[in-house]
């Protein structure tokens, strides 16, 4: 098992868990960012190695079997999308969430440039947000050391 086959499978799996029934292969494709086309070949690689059954005759439902992966995963590959609160005028809160976002998923910070193509602002703007949001309390680096942008536990409003 590769680390695609391993994030796929743990997203069928969590969707699974979470919802009772299995997800759509458009809901699969707009989450890896691949065409729906590619989907089908996907799963078909994780029923191959028996972690998956996809009865041809149930359209579209995926079932776990009992084999479960044996896999160390690496750092996760996918980064958080942008958040809906920059396009609603509200950039700092929008800066806060998308760093707490990277830091649960990927386990490290964001660079500012990591930030902003994520929010699609630009590197200054995203500059004065992250020095605004220190100000108030609600992060805190290490100067001039590069993604050291840590989450104080203050919550953000918003």
């Amino acid at each position: 098992m590769n680390q695609q086959d391993y994030d796929l499978y743990m997203y069928i799996a969590n969707y699974i868990e979470k919802r009772g029934y299995s997800p759509l292969l458009a809901e699969i494709a707009e989450v890896f960012e691949m065409s729906e086309q590619a989907i089908p070949f996907q799963i078909q690689r994780l029923w191959n190695q028996g972690y998956i059954s996809y009865p041809p005759h149930l359209s579209g439902m995926i079932y776990l079997t009992s084999k479960t992966p044996d896999f160390k995963p690496e750092l996760p590959r996918t980064k958080p999308k942008p958040i809906v609160a920059v396009k609603k005028g509200n950039p700092k809160t929008a800066i806060y969430h998308y760093i707490a976002d990277y830091i649960d998923l990927c386990q490290r910070s964001p660079s500012l440039d990591e930030i902003g193509k994520g929010l699609d602002m630009g590197k200054t703007t995203v500059k004065y947000y992250v020095d605004q949001l220190k100000k108030a309390g609600y992060l805190k680096s290490q100067p001039r050391k590069h993604r050291s942008l840590v989450l104080t536990g203050q919550k953000i409003a918003g």
